[in-house]
Formats: structure tokens, C-alpha cells, sequence
């Protein structure tokens, strides 16, 4: 079974959070692995298990460079850790201790919008259910219970009532509506553009408010400066920073003011600590 050893190593609590602590929901927890999650990288179905300072996967069509680019290990993350304000900030301190190695994963763009357009007053296990059940009906079987997400273009073709009979509710009409807006031209722009750019266009879709641009420009584009707040981040920082009375979009600002260039990995350490409590 092939292996890579981390440079810098990752907690088992952290090795969970980055796979099932809700920026992907493409993982499952394999109880016949220790520290073993089933999913997908690149359109191979594979397990990842975690023992000590080694990541193995069962898939030997998947190369370890693909491996470490999607969980973002081919890169200097300790940098990143040690850039955030964890010596004056006793409360994200915590949160990092308590999932160390946590990182933000490199996952296909296409797929993160659809799966945070599901995301509304949803809680990680539905929209599981519901990219799973998309992906089942309307994708490409890849290996065992694993399907390929079936892209915007099928999604175009597909309409609105078969995403509602998915049990998509009123989603279903945002993911009919922006399928109708998006093209492969579209996707190429919006990873080719910075933050701010790929946010306002993200926002001009139907049904993608703040929330959900900055979640899609975190976790499909890398944009690690965006701050998503949803109830979890908007109660946590309220409790931890006294924001007391704060918009969600104040919370935004502060939150990538405070933070910095990694804002959005303080967020997913902070989401993470919180639902733990």
C-alpha cells in the first residue's frame, strides 16, 4: 500500500476535522481502518488512513503528487499555521491545539459550489445525502459505492424538478438557476481571478449570498483570506471575541482583519473547536 510521511504531523482529531469537519462531503468515516476515511480524489475512489507521521491510500492509480496537492501537503502549511495570531490569541490557540495539522483541502470548484448551494439551514450529514444522491442518480459510477459529481452541464439538462425529487427543496430552483449561468469559460475566469473579483461573481449567481461566495472562494478556490460565517462562527465569535450585537458581515471583516492572509483557516479551526464543545 503506497505511503507518504508528513514533514509535519497531523493529529488524528485534526486528520478528521480536514476530511469530515464540513469544508468536504465527499468522506466517510471506514470503520475497518483506524483513522480511515473513504472517498474520492481526482476520479479515483480510495480510502486515506492516518498512523502516526504516515498517510497510506489503497488506490495505486492515484500518484502521491495528486495525493498531496489535494490535501494541500505539497506545500510549507507550517508556514501558515505559524502566521496566525494563535501567541496573542488565547482562544484560537486552543482551537489549533485541539486539531493540529488541520489544513483546508484543494477540492474541484464545480463540485463545492453545488455541494454549499445545498448547504442552506442543512446540516453536514443532509448534504452528504444530497451529493450523494445526485451524484448516484446523474453521475458516473467510478468504483464501489463512489459516483462522479455529474457537472454543471449535466445539472443544466437535468432541471429543477428531478433535483427536487432528490430531496433538494427549494435549492433545487438556486442550482436550476445558476446551472443556466455558469459554462466551463465561467469556472476558468473565477480560479483564474483573485478574492474579490471571484466573490462578486460568485454572488451574482442565484441563491449564493455571502456565506456561501466565501465558503465556495475558501474551500474550491484556495482563497485563504475569506472568512465564512455561518451560526456555528457567528455564535463561536461572539462567545470568544464578545461581538455581542455584530452583523454577520462585521463578523466577516473582523474576522479577516484579525486573522489576516489565513483568516480562513483560523475560521475552520474555530468551526471546529466549537462544535466539539
Amino acid at each position: 500500500m503506497p505511503s507518504i510521511t508528513l514533514a509535519t504531523p497531523i493529529s488524528p482529531e485534526g486528520w478528521a476535522e480536514t476530511l469530515i469537519g464540513g469544508q468536504c462531503f465527499r468522506w466517510r468515516s471506514d470503520p475497518e481502518k483506524i483513522n480511515g476515511f473513504r472517498g474520492q480524489i481526482d476520479g479515483h475512489a480510495l480510502t486515506l488512513s492516518l498512523s502516526g507521521s504516515k498517510i497510506f491510500w489503497d488506490q495505486k492509480r492515484l500518484s502521491a503528487r495528486s495525493l498531496k496537492r489535494y490535501l494541500a501537503i505539497d506545500t510549507q502549511y507550517a508556514d501558515a499555521w505559524e502566521a496566525l495570531p494563535w501567541r496573542s490569541d488565547p482562544q484560537l490557540k486552543s482551537a489549533m491545539d485541539a486539531f493540529q495539522g488541520l489544513r483546508i483541502l484543494r477540492q474541484p470548484v464545480e463540485e463545492v459550489l453545488f455541494c454549499f448551494l445545498c448547504s442552506s439551514v442543512k446540516s453536514i450529514p443532509q448534504i452528504k445525502q444530497m451529493l450523494e444522491s445526485v451524484c448516484r442518480d446523474f453521475g458516473d459510477p467510478i468504483e464501489g459505492d463512489q459516483y462522479s459529481f455529474p457537472g454543471w452541464d449535466t445539472l443544466r439538462e437535468i432541471g429543477e424538478t428531478p433535483l427536487r425529487e432528490r430531496k433538494l427543496g427549494y435549492r433545487a430552483k438556486f442550482i436550476a438557476q445558476t446551472a443556466s449561468r455558469v459554462s466551463s469559460d465561467y469556472f476558468e475566469t473565477l480560479k483564474s481571478t483573485d478574492y474579490a473579483n471571484a466573490r462578486t461573481m460568485l454572488m451574482d449567481l442565484p441563491g449564493v449570498g455571502e456565506k456561501i461566495a466565501d465558503c465556495v472562494s475558501l474551500f474550491g478556490l484556495g482563497h485563504l483570506e475569506a472568512f465564512p460565517v455561518d451560526t456555528w462562527i457567528a455564535q463561536a465569535m461572539q462567545n470568544l471575541y464578545a461581538l455581542d450585537g455584530w452583523t454577520l458581515p462585521q463578523v466577516a471583516q473582523f474576522g479577516r482583519t484579525h486573522f489576516g492572509a489565513y483568516a480562513g483557516l483560523a475560521q475552520q479551526f474555530l468551526f471546529s473547536f466549537a462544535r466539539s464543545r
